[in-house]
């Protein structure tokens, strides 16, 4: 029994007295049948539409047979519909697992062998339904029959529903409505549901209905249901269904909770990915499911629902096929090839990876590969969609048999003859379709070249991380270095070895030893000398440990084994790195390494400064372990924010000083572990020192920080009437003269605010570049931006994976940029987006704050570049035309988790009265002049001016006019505009 009930239920439960829920809970149950007997005049009368309880605890067997054992356990029931008509009558999702069902005339005898309307057994897994047509104003009899001893308390719920005498249009495939792209209503009340297709894995799908859809593009399309009255199953065909044994099925879906149907859908529902041709037409099946999956809803195949038809936006992948399978010869190895496995069409495709067996592939792309020797094939799936990985030795694709390798992990090695061809099939282990591009590496591994001591690979030179992936399975014993070492691996350390060379440089430095793969459990040496006569220094055992490293000596010579310990056999690959750190060359404040954004930081091998004079930071002893020191210069007045995130040993702190003289007086805050630190007031030119280190020592330091700088802004008077927002010193190098902070070129008159909306669409996932999302904004040369505010409908399951920005005319606003990242996590704020969210200036709440809860409230925010330090959007866009183009975009950063713009709108205020840097009233468009007449002069100075200062940026350039700070195209498209639609006109 389910324990998520639909809303249909959760109404009719309702509707219960108070008492008859008590009773349910004790567990006894009330409107029992109020006799065994089938005798008996005064049998319980159903109410069409209300559940009724019943309890075989006590119950015998009595009655006609015909339906069901004699010697099961019975109750009866009495039922006089008001109306001729179809009926439902169902036991599904009773407490009482095993029950059947039996309906037949009340004028019936009660002993022998009676006629039943009808019988069923098992119809929703082991409870019982059926669908009958009953005469208004009849009496009938339901015998509800138990199988064996009562289970679960022996209670049992039994619901008649109407369901109509009259069929849907769309009740038969040949009669299919047509269904476009989008939503199209439809119902399965009155539907027959004849051939029982059972697509599912239920014992009888029921009341099924049909729509045709014609493809417009060759694309995989996705086929959803949403209904909160049933548990659907869609299922899509190339031809009508001819019988059960010949449904053309192309693709099917089941009502499961984790399966959401569609964006917006909060009910249940079903959804498949089927891909089509362009012009071919497919017919789409919706059909109520049995309960064989235990769903549990009594209301199995009734109701209304959505179906919603959508076109997948990515091509149908080159390599969609087998016969179109790409050759990996033709590409040097290692080879990753990136494709996108969401147009993929779900074809089944032969062998056992997707032919029923536990690591099935849908949506699968293919590649071919003749093995030019004996070694070993690897294919490593790199994207964050589920895959399976499939290999065949075939030759051809008709040929392909059972597949030699059907692997859900994300790297699959194989073993592979000379001469001999395989294909390879990447596939989502995903029945509705890959969550992102497949990104598939392919390398061929032989007899290793560093098999042999003699031949150890030489790092001197090398850049590191060094990274390595070789064969473990044709590595050999080699018997030196000598004499073995006992010690070591619990035994010999010549097990299937490889090795490298090293020489330190003079300032020395750490080598760290990580073996990354998953083939081999390993153990490292490391030998100072020859490969005849070696002087071990170390040994690990550890497969990924950052603890695996030596300190080197200046100029030592150095001889590095990898082998595989005696107890493991030889399979797979080495696959790991060996990096070399020196000490880091900004270990003390005075050698600060000046940043201007995010960086990393290297503290594995640093030392400790004392800062003197600050005894505590965040309340706790200012120890910093292994710290190093960066510079910070402010580009112009404004607020700067670091994170650094390395885990929760991480110490940070920030200096306002311009010398490390005397630093500790100029202590401007300090936090552990993934907090930020802000300094909200700095002036331009001012420096901040950035220090990072560690509160526990034995620890490695390494990791990111963050930096984020948001200048102030305000009002800047160019030239007689010129008005622009910028900072105080891209004003100063225009002449300009800054009327102070946040000032705008206008006060906003929201009074004549303006709306304008835009379209919305799938933002892609786990791309950085993100989908930019365009609204063309009418307005005449005069129509100015006081104000802005912008309006998002959007869904996204993880707001910390996006970045959005506004853009008009060359400026960019961040609008929000991985939300709350290094608070929550590395990965930012879990918090979904479903909603209407307004970013403004106006708001009082900032998004950062917001983002704490399951879901980020819908509301208005200002507008949070990060953390605390807010953006101003009207600062942005203050003085600039309203007309052209505005660009919203929105990036998805990691991928797994998906969402969509439902659709946006910008509400746009014009300036009020004339601009504050004075000025007269500016002349009529096109004339360029002012002579108040529109002529050829006008054309003459415009192209004087736009031609010499072609590709110039700057502030109150002549002929920039769209104020975009660059003298280019646009400018001169805006004056032709403006001159011919004025030419020898006169100003007012």
């Amino acid at each position: 029994m389910k324990l998520q009930t639909s809303r249909l239920v959760r109404r009719f439960m309702a509707r219960l007295t108070v008492a008859a829920v008590a009773c349910v809970l004790v567990p006894t149950f009330s409107a029992t049948a109020q006799s065994e007997d089938c005798f008996d005049a005064g049998l319980s009368p159903l109410s069409l539409g209300t559940p009724a309880f019943g309890n075989f605890t006590d119950s015998f067997n009595d009655g006609p047979s015909g339906c069901g054992s004699t010697g099961n356990r019975t109750q009866w029931w009495s039922f006089t519909p008001a109306n001729s008509g179809r009926y439902l009558i169902s036991t599904c999702g009773s407490a009482q697992l095993d029950t059947h069902l039996g309906i037949s005339l009340g004028n019936q005898l009660c002993e022998g062998v009676a006629t039943y309307l009808a019988c069923n057994d098992d119809a929703c897994g082991a409870a019982a339904q059926v669908t009958v047509t009953l005469i208004g104003g009849n009496q009938y009899r339901i015998r509800v029959g138990a199988f064996g001893a009562p289970t679960n308390g022996g209670g049992y719920t039994l619901l008649v529903l109407d369901e109509t005498s009259t069929p849907p249009a769309n009740d038969d495939c040949d009669d299919a409505v047509s269904a476009s792209l989008g939503v199209t209503m439809g119902t399965t009340r009155g539907a027959s549901g004849a051939l029982n297709l059972n697509t599912c894995g239920g014992s009888a799908d029921s009341n099924d209905v049909y729509f045709a859809f014609t493809a417009s593009n060759t694309r995989r399309y996705r086929f959803s249901v949403c209904s909160e009255q049933f548990d659907a199953v869609v299922s899509v065909h190339s031809a009508c269904p001819a019988s059960t044994l010949q449904t053309f099925q192309i693709g099917s879906g089941c009502a499961t909770s984790s399966n959401p149907p569609m964006l917006g859908c909060s009910n249940r529902g079903a959804v498949t990915n089927v891909g089509l041709n362009a012009g071919q037409t497919a017919f789409v099946r919706v059909a109520g499911a049995a309960d064989q999956s235990g769903t549990g809803s009594p209301f199995v195949g009734f109701g209304t629902f959505e179906l919603r038809i959508e076109e997948v936006a990515f091509a149908r992948p080159a390599n969609d096929e087998c016969e179109d399978a790409l050759d990996l010869n033709a590409e040097a190895l290692p080879f990753v090839h990136a494709v996108e496995g969401r147009g993929a069409f779900n074809d089944v495709d032969p062998g056992s990876c997707n032919s029923g067996a536990a690591n099935e592939g849908y949506f699968g792309v293919w590649y071919r590969y003749t093995a030019p020797a004996t070694g070993i094939l690897v294919v490593s799936e790199q994207s964050v969609s589920d895959v399976t990985i499939g290999i065949w030795d075939a030759t051809a694709c008709n040929d392909l048999g059972t597949s030699i390798r059907c692997s859900d992990n994300e790297t699959a090695v194989e073993r592979v003859t000379a001469g001999r061809t395989y294909f390879i099939m990447v596939s989502s282990f995903d029945p509705t379709g890959p969550t992102s591009a497949y990104s598939t590496r392919f390398n061929f591994l032989t007899t290793p070249a560093n098999d042999l001591c003699v031949g150890a690979t030489d790092l001197t030179g090398q850049t590191f991380p060094f990274a390595f992936e070789v064969s473990a399975f044709d590595a050999t014993n080699d018997p030196s270095p000598t004499p073995l070492d006992p010690t070591c691996n619990a035994g010999l350390t010549v097990n299937a070895s490889v090795y490298w060379r090293f020489t330190a440089p003079i300032s020395g430095g750490r080598l760290t030893f990580r073996e990354t793969g998953t083939d081999n459990d390993v153990s490292w040496a490391v030998f100072t000398g020859q490969c005849d006569m070696p002087a071990q220094v170390a040994c690990f055992t550890a497969d990924n440990n950052d603890l695996n490293f030596v300190d080197t000596v200046p100029g030592q010579n150095y001889l590095i084994q990898l082998s595989r310990q005696p107890t493991t056999p030889a399979s797979g690959r080495y696959v790991g790195t060996i990096d070399f750190e020196q000490p880091p060359a900004n270990d003390d404040c005075i050698d600060a390494i000046t940043v201007t954004g995010d960086f990393e930081f290297r503290n594995s091998l640093a030392t400790q400064t004392m800062v003197p004079g600050q005894a505590t930071c965040d309340g706790q002893p200012a120890d910093f372990l292994k710290d190093t020191w960066y510079r910070y210069v402010a580009p112009d007045a404004g607020a700067v924010s670091v994170l650094a995130l390395a885990g929760s040993t991480v110490r940070l702190a920030l200096y306002r000083s311009p010398t490390c003289v005397g630093i500790d007086m100029g202590f401007a805050g300090c936090g552990q572990g993934p907090v930020f630190v802000n300094i909200p007031d700095l002036v331009a030119g001012e420096s901040v020192y950035i220090r990072i280190g560690g509160v526990a020592p034995g620890q490695v330091f390494n990791g990111q920080a963050l930096l984020t700088f948001v200048p102030v802004q305000g009002r800047c008077c160019v030239g007689a009437s010129g008005c622009v927002v910028t900072t105080p010193s891209l004003c100063a190098a225009a002449s300009g003269t800054y009327q102070g902070d946040g000032t705008l070129c206008n006060t906003p008159d929201s009074a004549l605010e303006a709306m304008f909306a835009g379209d919305g669409g799938a933002i892609p996932d786990n791309d950085a570049a993100g989908r930019a999302y365009v609204l063309s904004v009418p307005g005449a040369p005069s129509d100015l931006v006081g104000s802005v505010r912008l309006e998002l409908e959007i869904q996204h399951s993880f707001v910390g994976d996006l970045s959005m920005t506004l853009e008009k005319d060359g400026r960019v606003v961040v609008l929000t940029n991985r939300t709350r990242r290094g608070l929550n996590n590395a990965f930012g704020s879990s918090s979904d987006l479903s909603g209407m969210y307004t970013l403004s200036d106006a708001a009082s709440s900032s998004w950062w704050s917001a983002a704490t809860g399951q879901v980020v409230p819908p509301g208005a925010y200002l507008s949070s570049h990060n953390g605390d330090l807010v953006t101003s959007i009207n600062e942005a866009f203050s003085g600039l035309l309203r007309g052209g183009d505005w660009t919203l975009r929105i990036a998805d950063n990691v991928g797994s988790d998906t969402g969509a713009l439902l659709g946006w709108r910008l509400l746009i205020a014009p300036p009020d009265g004339p601009s504050p840097c004075g000025g007269g009233t500016p002349p009529c468009p096109g004339d360029y002049n002012g002579d108040n007449t529109v002529d050829l002069l006008d054309l003459l100075a415009f192209v004087s001016d736009w031609s010499s200062n072609l590709g110039i940026s700057g502030m109150g350039l002549p002929a920039d006019l769209n104020a975009d700070n660059t003298v280019d195209l646009l400018d001169l498209l805006v004056f032709n505009g403006d001159w011919v639609a004025n030419l020898g006109l006169p100003c007012p």
